[in-house]
C-alpha cells in the first residue's frame, strides 16, 4: 500500500482520518488491546508501515500507543525505518530512539542495530547524511 496523500498539505488530515484520531479515541478510553487484532489492527499495521512523511509532530502520540500494544510492535519498527529512509520523512532522532528502544525487539531483528545508530548520532534522514546509515 502507498498512500500518497501522506505527502504535503494533506498528510495530517489523512492520517488522522485513516488511523490517528482512532488510535487517540481508543487510547484515552483505556482499550488499546483493541488494536491488537481485527480490522482495526490490519488498517493501522498498514497506515504505520506507510505513515513515513507524516511530521514526527502529528504522528508521535499515534506510534507511542501503537508501540504499548505487542501485535504492532514490528509496524512502529517500520514506521520508524520508514520515517528515516523516505524523501520527506521526520521523525525526532531522540524521541524515535526511546520509542524504538521501549518496542522490546529481539536484536537480530533485520536494521534495527543501524537504525539505533544512525538515532543516537542524531540524524533524523538519510538524505540528510546518506553515509551515516553505511556506518
Amino acid at each position: 500500500m502507498r498512500t500518497y496523500w501522506f505527502v504535503g498539505h494533506t498528510a495530517k488530515t489523512a492520517f488522522d482520518a485513516l488511523l490517528g484520531d482512532d488510535v487517540r479515541h481508543i487510547a484515552a478510553a483505556g482499550r488499546r488491546p483493541h488494536l491488537a487484532t481485527g480490522p482495526l489492527h490490519l488498517r493501522a499495521r498498514h497506515v504505520l508501515q506507510d505513515s513515513g512523511s507524516v511530521s514526527w509532530s502529528d504522528k508521535r502520540d499515534v506510534y507511542q500507543s501503537a508501540g504499548t500494544v505487542a501485535e504492532l510492535r514490528p509496524a512502529v519498527f517500520r514506521a520508524l525505518l520508514g520515517s528515516y529512509h523516505a524523501v520527506d520523512g521526520s521523525l525526532d532522532p531522540a524521541e524515535a530512539l526511546t520509542l524504538l528502544d521501549s518496542l522490546q525487539l529481539p536484536e537480530d531483528t533485520e536494521r534495527l542495530p543501524q537504525l539505533r545508530t544512525v538515532l543516537r548520532n542524531g540524524v533524523a534522514n538519510h538524505y540528510q547524511d546518506p553515509t551515516a546509515w553505511r556506518v
